[in-house]
């Protein structure tokens, strides 16, 4: 991760190296700039500073790799040492998750569930037993589109059943209005 709020000094036996800038940092290690080539293997102890926190918290280390202000040019990328840590006492290992987390970037909302398109046929509301069904297509309104229930309970179970015996009867309806509908074209065709 690359923190802007979060600047460091490094300790070794060559100097104080101040002001400098973390590339990447983890509960393991970092990547600190550095113009200054510290050997490989090389221990030293890193400052590190938060923003607005007080005082620096003090890291033993070791340098992983060094990239050289020659490399770095031609490497195109920033100069410094990858260091990783040693020994961290608990209270700096918590701070350092803590810094780390604070650093992360916050968590999406997860995005609605996608809803499907349901068929649904158009009724009238009827009190009179269904006729057997025939073979009309049906007559449908534009799909709605229904979400999925993650978890239904009795209420909605129960509603969800009463709603699909309306259904029955309406279609019911629909199939004998049909039919009603058909004799009436065949009489009047009949009487021309």
């Amino acid at each position: 991760m690359k923190p802007q709020q979060v600047t460091a000094r490094i300790r070794s036996a060559g100097g104080l190296h101040i002001g400098l800038g973390i590339e990447n940092i983890s509960v393991g290690g970092a990547f600190v700039r550095c113009n200054t080539v510290i050997p490989v293997a090389s221990r030293v102890s890193l400052e590190i500073s938060r923003v607005g926190a007080g005082q620096p918290m003090v890291v033993p280390a070791k340098v992983t790799t060094c990239v050289s202000p020659a490399d770095a040019l031609r490497l195109n990328r920033a100069a410094g040492v990858g260091l990783e840590f040693l020994s961290v006492a608990p209270h700096v290992e918590s701070w350092l998750t803590s810094t780390v987390a604070a650093l992360l970037p916050k968590p999406v909302a997860p995005a609605p569930p996608v809803l499907e398109p349901v068929r649904v046929r158009r009724t009238l509301p009827s009190n009179r037993p269904a006729p057997a069904p025939v073979g009309d297509p049906e007559v449908t309104q534009p799909a709605i589109q229904v979400a999925s229930v993650q978890r239904p309970d009795a209420a909605l179970q129960q509603e969800l059943a009463a709603l699909r015996t309306k259904l029955s009867k309406h279609e019911a309806l629909i199939a004998e209005l049909t039919v009603e509908n058909r004799k009436l074209k065949s009489l009047l065709k009949s009487r021309r």
